[in-house]
């Protein structure tokens, strides 16, 4: 089976699980639970904010490796401001 068959698939499997759960759960509770990430140590936030400080992370460790000055941002805890719950997966747990 091709690549675009096997994508194909499996995006109709997504799509008919979709609608399974927001047939359970209804479209409000559906969309936000899309909207909620949840981490086992940090506990619940928004996932566009988990999302963005990720992009954020990979862009400023990316600019590290070509010698772009950016280590206060690297290493400063002013990155971020806001609640624990707001702390991206791997900022620091502990």
């Amino acid at each position: 089976m091709n690549e675009s068959k096997k994508f194909k698939e499996l995006q109709h499997e997504l799509m008919a699980m979709k609608g399974r759960l927001v047939k359970q759960l209804g479209e409000k509770k559906y969309t936000e639970m899309l909207m909620r990430f949840v981490c086992g140590v940090c506990g619940e936030y928004n996932a566009d904010l988990n999302g963005a400080i990720n992009i954020g992370k990979r862009i400023l460790s990316y600019m590290d490796t070509i010698g772009a000055v950016c280590g206060f941002a690297l290493n400063s805890d002013a990155v971020l401001s806001g609640t624990d719950a707001e702390k991206p997966i791997g900022f620091s747990h502990g």
